[in-house]
């Protein structure tokens, strides 16, 4: 038995899509971060979308005929952090539901399709995926890597599923954020003991200590989520 790690681009019609089209920014992009719940009464996603005009998205969101209800939880500069709970729907989310497969990381919606990347614990869940998607999805496999049963249950199974995990942080950090990251790891800052102050990077850097500070804290709590997630692969 082999198991499968394969990225896929979808192009199909859904409310992200059609939000970005509303908002009409070629910049923007939307992750879906977490499936936090799934019932007859509806679908529940974390999401995270990120736009230079974040509460045209956010609004356009609010105003689609799927959505039941919006919760934000986080919003700062071009970013917002929200539950959005929906209609049941047959898309991504119902087709994982049906097959043995998992996502790795987030989905990112931009223009006009999404990305990701899904665990198949054997070809034949990964065609139960594809089967119990819509027809009118427009599937494109971009990368596929099989595991064989003898990596699935050792080191280097959880070295290539860490490193699909840790992959996703190109996704989901900025240009700037990792940059920041960079240098602070270079400097010492993450060191122990540390061998940088929180002042001395910010001066190093030349932005305000207490900027710095929220740029650091922006970063972890992506990062950490992430890491949790690789080390209950182990």
């Amino acid at each position: 038995m082999e198991g499968f790690i394969i990225r896929l681009e979808v192009r199909h019609h859904c409310m992200n899509i059609e939000s970005l089209e509303k908002v009409r920014d070629k910049d923007a992009r939307i992750l879906m971060k977490e499936i936090k719940n799934m019932s007859p009464d509806g679908y529940t996603h974390l999401f995270e979308l990120e736009s230079s005009k974040p509460d045209d998205l956010l609004d356009a969101h609010r105003k689609h005929p799927f959505t039941k209800s919006i919760d934000v939880l986080a919003k700062g500069g071009n970013r917002i952090t929200f539950l959005m709970t929906v209609k049941p729907d047959i898309g991504i989310s119902h087709a994982l539901a049906k097959s043995r497969c998992l996502i790795l990381g987030p989905v990112v919606t931009q223009e006009d399709c999404d990305n990701l990347t899904v665990f198949a614990p054997a070809w034949s869940a990964f065609r139960e995926f594809m089967d119990s998607l819509p027809k009118d999805f427009e599937v494109t496999v971009k990368s596929k890597r099989s595991l064989q049963d003898k990596l699935r249950t050792g080191s280097d199974s959880f070295q290539l599923l860490g490193f699909m995990e840790l992959e996703t942080l190109s996704e989901m950090l900025t240009q700037k954020q990792v940059e920041i990251l960079n240098v602070a790891i270079a400097k010492g800052y993450y060191s122990n003991p540390r061998r940088i102050t929180l002042n001395e990077l910010a001066e190093h850097l030349d932005i305000a200590p207490a900027t710095l500070h929220e740029h650091l804290s922006k970063i972890e709590s992506k990062v950490m989520p992430i890491i949790s997630r690789v080390l209950k692969l182990f």
